[in-house]
């Protein structure tokens, strides 16, 4: 009983909804049967603990429904929990409608509409669209309730007249092109910024027809196309730090004049552009994703809705490591491991915590006892997903690294692990991009060197060493670019002291 979709449900409110969730139960009006209402007060003397044993078998449901009835009823017990369950999505369709005032707003004009009253009809459309005239935000919703509000207005009956019903249907096309136009280059841009991450490429119908109409003086009256247009441009000029700043100052200026739903867009690319060179090693890069997730975190944007997903999340918590944050990241880690799925929350938290601890070790007077925290870290992940598993396996590969450099015999784990990596890369090509899996092969690649060369000691030759550095340098997919940078600059300092001595 506890696992049921009820039960789901009712975990997802807070203790505020979960009260007003009551008095919509026992609400005459919305006829909610006896038995459910009877049912919900025998939920709520378990709450917030829903998980309690006491709902693992119907025994304890029917004595509190039936105690009158000895024979236990499953049947009838199934049927409250359906009628509970059909209150409980009733009342969260209607906690949305009562934060959705484009919503209210179009379900009262329909009313209006279907009613004949006119007058109230016309003066309700009229203030709606002045009130969205105020509010000074012209994005896609503004667009969409436009496009909706005129051909409402030139649908109705008692718009008879022919030269006002085209005045009216010229608004319709106008706002609908606008409307158009705005999505198909939002979403346009958010997959060519994402492609290195499909294993597809999906081609865009439209889209440069698209791209000419946002260079052309037809929709100069729509600003944000401009911006988005700049947006788009960085997702081919994937090099192009200046006009990545550029992009930068645009959301500066106009983010006080667009929605939350634009804002979560423009800061998930400007994330997407800035993660994939922080990825690839460029340290410019590494505050200022850091920054633009914590700018999500304070717009209340990185959770939506009510949950956060995973890859986000460890996300968040890599960047904070690698740029030596790690109090605000282990309090991140904390704080927001509530809003993850409880699927993955374990597995997430494990790895978060696991990088957090690998980039501390390099800050502390005692290195190794971080690598094992790290370690240990690694060895609670239980997912078999391939998302997780590609990460866990490269970080493993970096902290039996460094336990070889502090004098662990880790040996014969590293080399069975550079061989094991090779054939999962092969075994997941289909699952993950060619982009993404070309950055992981060339870094098991160039790991491998660099343990061999460890190996040689003092007979190393340092030109060696040089070309290896040169080889990171030039190669266009390679995870962990810093990381063997550093792992390089080490080996010369070690070479240089042995020579001296």
């Amino acid at each position: 009983m506890r696992n049921s979709e009820l039960f789901s449900l009712l975990r997802t409110l807070n203790d505020r909804e979960f009260k007003r969730l009551e008095d919509f139960v026992n609400s005459p009006y919305h006829r909610v049967p006896k038995q459910a209402q009877r049912l919900f007060l025998f939920i709520k003397r378990y709450y917030p603990k829903l998980r309690d044993d006491a709902f693992d078998k119907y025994n304890t449901a029917h004595k509190f429904l039936y105690p009158d009835q000895k024979t236990v009823n499953e049947g009838r017990i199934r049927t409250s929990i359906s009628q509970l369950k059909k209150a409980v999505e009733e009342f969260l369709r209607l906690e949305e409608l009562s934060h959705d005032e484009t919503t209210r707003s179009k379900l009262y004009c329909k009313a209006l509409e279907k009613r004949g009253t006119s007058n109230l009809f016309q003066r309700a459309v009229k203030d709606r669209i002045n009130n969205l005239d105020k509010q000074g935000i012209k994005d896609i919703d503004y667009y969409d309730e436009m496009t909706w509000l005129s051909a409402l207005s030139y649908s109705h009956p008692e718009n008879d007249i022919y030269n006002p019903k085209i005045t009216i249907l010229t608004k319709v096309l106008e706002n609908l092109d606008r409307a158009y136009v705005l999505k198909k280059i939002r979403y346009s841009t958010d997959i060519n910024i994402r492609s290195n991450n499909f294993k597809d490429k999906y081609a865009i119908v439209l889209y440069r027809e698209i791209i000419d109409l946002v260079n052309s003086s037809k929709f100069e009256d729509v600003p944000i196309l401009l911006h988005y247009q700049r947006f788009n441009k960085l997702t081919t000029e994937f090099d192009n730090y200046e006009l990545f700043n550029r992009c930068l100052k645009d959301y500066r200026e106009i983010e006080s004049l667009i929605g939350n739903s634009d804002k979560h867009f423009l800061l998930r690319n400007l994330i997407s552009f800035a993660s994939n060179h922080t990825i690839n090693g460029d340290k410019r890069f590494s505050n200022t994703t850091l920054n633009l997730y914590k700018e999500l975190i304070d717009c209340a944007l990185l959770i939506r809705p009510n949950e956060l997903r995973p890859a986000t999340f460890i996300n968040v918590a890599v960047l904070g490591s690698l740029t030596k944050e790690f109090q605000w990241t282990k309090e991140f880690i904390e704080e927001h491991s509530k809003y993850l799925d409880d699927q993955n929350r374990e597995s997430a938290v494990s790895l978060s915590f696991a990088y957090h601890y690998f980039h501390r070790a390099s800050t502390t007077n005692e290195p190794l006892a971080d690598y094992e925290r790290a370690f240990d870290n690694i060895n609670k992940l239980k997912s078999a997903d391939t998302s997780y598993q590609i990460r866990i396996r490269s970080l493993l590969l970096k902290i039996y690294f460094e336990f070889i450099s502090h004098g662990r015999d880790y040996n014969d784990s590293l080399v069975g692990l550079f061989d094991s990596l090779k054939k999962f890369y092969d075994r997941n090509n289909n699952n993950i991009s060619e982009n993404r899996v070309m950055g992981y092969k060339n870094f098991v690649a160039t790991t491998q060197k660099l343990h061999s060369y460890r190996k040689q000691g003092s007979k190393l030759n340092n030109t060696k060493l040089v070309e290896l550095e040169k080889e990171i340098e030039d190669t266009k997919n390679l995870i962990s670019r810093a990381w063997l940078k550093e792992k390089i600059n080490e080996l010369k300092i070690k070479g240089q002291k042995v020579g001296e001595a």
